[in-house]
């Protein structure tokens, strides 16, 4: 279906067919070119809507008159209709060679008569000079809006007064952000100089020291972030957060081909947390013989943290509950992990708060049981030995229901006492401690606990905060009920955070930006626009990329 043109131009006649919508206007790229002042650079526009109508839409706010009437917005056009747009004038009829809609088009003189309505945009022809009154607004501009002001700012006046003359407010080009708004009349504190952009010397009397983006930005590539400008990438006079920048496109120039720089090829790509973001890696322990290290590592189904500590989530998370000091309980998650003050962690798992209530640190030695200290081996040696050394010669009755295990030695059907160092390896050994922690052999061959490693936090380069996330189950994010081992990373990958955010351009998840979870000015010794101290080797060590 197509839609033939016939254009006239004095005497001269072309035809035009076209299967698409078609424009009228004075500009030369429209499909039909109107001369004239009164026209605009693109006037209307004319579809064919089917075989017998067509769809007239007017773009310019003079409109066209069509049958008589000035049509501003759309209408439709039919055989014999006609309109007219300045001197120029359409004819719709019937196309006598295909049976379909013929649009004539007769191309009038740009100098021709106009309505009374197109004279006037001809200000000189309504009778209006405008040299006079520009100049007249313009100096009435200049004065309300800098002379006024400038004079304000020398020459005190009294409040009332003030409060009702133009000040230096008129020049402010937005609303000033949160942060910056205990100051956000006085235009000095950032503008110190008139005519003159904001210098990073008026943002350091308040944000001195500000943290660089890199402990090593030399050899990381990043020196030359001391030559920007602060306001680069914090702008004011915007919506109420306008000086936290929080687009990422201000992070993806760089890290989006992180190959760049030379120092962090190894670096994945980031362009968006929706589609492409590499997974997650976790801040973990790694023990071997030489003792415990600190690695980051991408995480997956077996990521492990060797903590050194022995802990069955699933044993405390049975449905039917736990046997404790008062009954069968239930346990859930807050029962150990409190939140901290602000929500955004939680309080190091504490035994005398946390545990204590249903895992006595008793054992029994001879008729008197003890309650050892938790976390003070070298006073519950004592006690043990102590209480060894005090007990009566042949009033020993061997515990071996609570040992699970029946000495060894001439002494093993006498039922004679055990010696202090016997005891103190059985109560660290099996008894005891080892229930939830490591223990080796150490000095003397003396049983010895492992150094329990608790993380407070695993990525050490994001942040997360649980307050925003307190409507979400605990088991939708950790595997907490079907986990036996502590070493198990109980982390949710990225894919999990997915469900519900998005990218910078998302439409159905949560808007996630990059800082919303990391941030930029990091380093702890390094401040930007002082590149100084040694170069030295990143830690911790990496797994995987």
């Amino acid at each position: 279906m197509s839609l033939r043109i016939e254009i006239i131009r004095g005497g001269d006649t072309r035809h035009l067919e076209v299967d698409q919508t078609i424009s009228l206007g004075r500009s030369d790229q429209a499909t039909v070119m109107l001369p004239g002042i009164a026209i605009a650079r693109r006037h209307a526009e004319i579809a064919l809507q089917s075989d017998l109508a067509l769809k007239l839409r007017a773009k310019s706010p003079l409109g066209v008159e069509v049958n008589g009437r000035i049509i501003k917005e759309e209408c439709d056009l039919y055989a014999g209709d006609r309109f007219r747009i300045g001197p120029h004038r359409g004819h719709v009829t019937t196309d006598g060679e295909s049976s379909g809609l013929l649009l004539r088009i007769k191309i009038g003189e740009a100098d021709a008569p106009v309505t009374a309505s197109e004279r006037k945009l001809d200000l000189r022809g309504a009778g209006m000079r405008m040299r006079r009154p520009a100049a007249i607004a313009a100096m009435a501009v200049l004065l309300l809006t800098l002379l006024v002001p400038l004079l304000l700012r020398v020459v005190p006046v009294p409040p009332a007064v003030a409060t009702v003359l133009p000040t230096d407010v008129w020049w402010s080009s937005g609303r000033i952000s949160n942060a910056h708004q205990h100051f956000a009349d006085d235009c000095g504190a950032c503008h110190e100089r008139l005519f003159t952009r904001v210098r990073d010397e008026s943002c350091l009397t308040c944000h001195a020291g500000i943290a660089h983006h890199s402990e090593h930005p030399v050899t990381a590539g990043l020196a030359s972030l001391d030559e920007q400008r602060c306001a680069s990438c914090h702008r004011e006079h915007g919506n109420p957060h306008a000086a936290l920048p929080d687009h990422p496109g201000i992070c993806v120039d760089c890290h989006a081909e992180p190959g760049r720089f030379a120092s962090r090829s190894d670096m994945n790509p980031v362009r968006d947390f929706a589609a492409a973001h590499p997974e997650f890696r976790a801040t973990v322990t790694r023990r071997d013989d030489a003792g415990a290290s600190t690695v980051r590592t991408v995480i997956g189904p077996d990521t492990r943290d060797e903590t050194g500590f022995v802990f069955p989530h699933d044993l405390h998370l049975v449905e039917d509950g736990v046997l404790g000091p008062d009954g069968v309980e239930v346990m859930a998650c807050r029962d150990c992990h409190r939140a901290d003050a602000g929500e955004v962690g939680f309080k190091a798992v504490n035994f005398e708060r946390d545990c204590q209530s249903c895992h006595q640190l008793d054992v029994s030695v001879g008729d008197e049981v003890l309650r050892l200290p938790h976390a003070e081996p070298e006073v519950a040696r004592k006690q043990v030995a102590a209480a060894v050394e005090a007990i009566p010669a042949g009033t020993f009755a061997p515990d071996i229901g609570r040992s699970g295990r029946r000495r060894a030695g001439p002494d093993a059907e006498r039922g004679g006492p055990p010696t202090a160092a016997e005891l103190i390896d059985e109560v660290f050994s099996t008894r005891v401690c080892a229930k939830c922690h490591l223990v080796a052999p150490g000095a003397d061959d003396e049983a010895e606990i492992q150094a329990v490693s608790l993380r407070q936090s695993w990525f050490v380069h994001a942040r997360f905060t649980h307050a925003d996330h307190g409507w979400v189950d605990c088991g939708d994010c950790h595997a907490a009920e079907s986990s036996a081992d502590a070493d198990e990373l109980l982390l949710p990958g990225i894919e999990t955070c997915r469900t519900c955010h998005g990218g910078v351009a998302s439409k159905q998840g949560v808007r996630s930006t990059c800082i919303d979870c990391h941030g930029f000015h990091v380093a702890t010794e390094t401040i930007m626009g002082r590149v100084t101290g040694g170069i030295g080797d990143a830690t911790p060590s990496e797994e995987g990329r």
